[in-house]
């Protein structure tokens, strides 16, 4: 879904729900040149949401410093960027506090930039504006008698995590605090870079235009605290927007980001893993607007092909050399000594079978050759039935069980693949609940269940969790750690592949491992997706220390 404004429209567009009441406010919408700018250190995973996110609300660029980052940010980002306007500066490391380093930022933006766009964002990585469904083109053109929006923080907890949960922000995250939360007075805005004189910016919260030229979400003249510009005097409302602020999304993030931020003998003072813990946080269930969710995922499918396009590329001229070093590196065959390995045995205690603690699982499978051992060709696809008969499924683009499938999940077989490869007959995007993937090839390892009859667990290789038919609520997630019998599928209406299905499968024979890609040129995005998807955790590891982080929407 498409929500940017659309001039070759018959009607005069808007955005979802919505048309502009005149021409006039059309052609104000489209002449605004609207950019999101951030200061980032260590995000590589949500940093890519974070773009994504501008880009399905209208921005026309993304301006991201990054603050010396470590973990590859700055890779992973450019590896994603393809034709999309994703600008990045790196800013030389230095001692000086980092919130004076992004004034220092927001300054430099301001002056660099203030020529080419009309309004330009300053945020957080951590900071995602929510206009409630509408385009920002749209949104800022109403604002003709002002040089600065101040949007009002929505915090929003951690909901317990632990650990970094796979996937966006706004899919993980959906409680937040009450207005009264005094942190939820504070501000980021959306400036015209011309109202600014240089280096005028002196804090991150608010922009050096006067009072009566910045309004509030709803168009409303603000009112600050006395004497702190960027706290307003009174509890938000939320009304028009609100600036979504994901402070805290784990303990863990907790951690890393204090280490990176701060002393960390002052953050024992101040109880910070209380401050995570915070009930306050999650008083209130909130959701985002259906359609940023299809506009957003238009971007991360297309920013995932552009990576797919990158490292093809990439191993178009190095893929040997690459092979060589990893089989040095990764299975010590460079070195003395060889690494020796340890299989469990499956003659478990019967106590530990009745807690059901044990598995007997041992190493993935082909399903083209354990299901079907009678074929003779080297790909196939088939269907998958549960143990009550109810088919897997798309249904509204979510994987679900139906007994009289509209649209199979397909699978597709690969011989001497231990991997099924999920997709539909046209390759159309899907969902399944708990899989962040956004690629339209969703592969799977496969484990022959023992027993009567071939049947077969799904583990996703990227979360090492498997997949799962509720026959309670007709819903397909990928969250078990370990599957039950009742959990397991059976391959169903095995067939020959149509061309575009049988075309990924060849590429997958003739690239048996992600270093084997050749011909960049072809552009054979699914084909070479549906490789990387198949890479072990070895391969990913390594090749993300070359070419920077593999994007878990693949």
């Amino acid at each position: 879904m498409d929500l940017n404004v659309d001039q070759s429209s018959a009607r005069v567009p808007g955005p979802i729900g919505h048309n502009f009441s005149s021409t006039e406010d059309f052609v104000a919408a489209k002449k605004n040149k609207l950019a999101a700018s951030c200061v980032v250190k260590n995000e590589k995973e949500d940093i890519i949401y974070w773009a994504a996110w501008y880009f399905a609300l209208g921005f026309d660029s993304v301006i991201i410093y990054d603050d010396a980052s470590e973990d590859g940010t700055v890779a992973s980002l450019l590896s994603v960027k393809g034709d999309l306007d994703i600008r990045v500066t790196r800013i030389d490391w230095s001692a000086t506090r980092h919130d004076v380093r992004q004034v220092q930022v927001y300054n430099h933006i301001n002056q660099k930039y203030r020529d080419e766009f009309d309004w330009i964002a300053f945020f957080d990585a951590d900071e995602y504006l929510d206009l409630y469904g509408k385009n920002i083109k749209d949104y800022v053109s109403s604002f003709d008698n002002y040089d600065c929006i101040a949007f009002n923080w929505c915090n929003f907890g951690c909901d317990g995590h632990i650990r970094r949960p796979s996937g966006a922000p706004y899919d993980n995250f959906d409680k937040h605090s009450d207005q009264n939360y005094f942190l939820n007075r504070h501000t980021k805005v959306i400036a015209r870079p011309r109202s600014i004189a240089d280096n005028a910016i002196n804090y991150v919260h608010s922009a050096p235009v006067p009072d009566d030229r910045v309004a509030d979400a709803a168009g409303r003249p603000v009112k600050w605290a006395p004497g702190h510009t960027g706290l307003t005097d009174d509890a938000p409302d939320w009304q028009g927007a609100r600036l979504i602020h994901y402070r805290y999304r784990s303990v863990e993030h907790l951690v890393r980001r204090q280490y990176w931020g701060s002393d960390l003998r002052r953050e024992l003072t101040q109880n910070a893993i209380g401050d995570v813990l915070n009930t306050e946080l999650v008083q209130i269930e909130s959701a985002i607007d259906p359609a940023y969710y299809a506009a957003v995922d238009d971007v991360l499918q297309k920013m995932t092909e552009n990576y797919i396009a990158y490292l093809a590329e990439q191993m178009e001229e190095s893929g040997a050399l690459l092979r060589s070093v990893f089989a040095r590196s990764v299975f010590g065959r460079g070195y003395r000594d060889t690494i020796s390995t340890f299989s469990e045995s499956k003659e478990f205690f019967s106590h530990q079978r009745a807690m059901l603690w044990t598995s007997d699982h041992t190493k993935p499978e082909s399903l083209l050759d354990a299901c079907f051992p009678g074929s003779q060709s080297d790909l196939l696809v088939c269907s998958f039935q549960n143990e009550a008969g109810d088919y897997v499924a798309v249904r509204d683009g979510v994987a679900v069980l139906e007994q009289h499938p509209g649209q199979p999940l397909l699978g597709l077989l690969v011989r001497d693949v231990p991997y099924c490869l999920f997709l539909t007959e046209g390759l159309e995007s899907f969902r399944i609940e708990h899989d962040v993937r956004r690629f339209p090839v969703r592969p799977y390892q496969t484990f022959i269940n023992p027993g009567v009859g071939p049947t077969v667990s799904f583990l996703n290789p990227r979360t090492l969790r498997y997949l799962c038919g509720n026959m309670s609520t007709g819903g397909v997630t990928a969250d078990r750690v370990m599957p039950s019998e009742w959990e397991s599928f059976r391959p169903v209406d095995p067939r020959p592949c149509g061309p575009d299905i049988e075309r990924i499968g060849k590429r997958i024979l003739g690239c048996p491992t992600v270093f084997d890609m050749r011909a960049a040129g072809e552009r054979d995005i699914a084909g070479y997706g549906a490789v990387i998807g198949i890479a072990t955790s070895e391969q990913r590891n390594f090749v993300e220390s070359a070419f920077g982080m593999i994007p878990e929407l693949l």
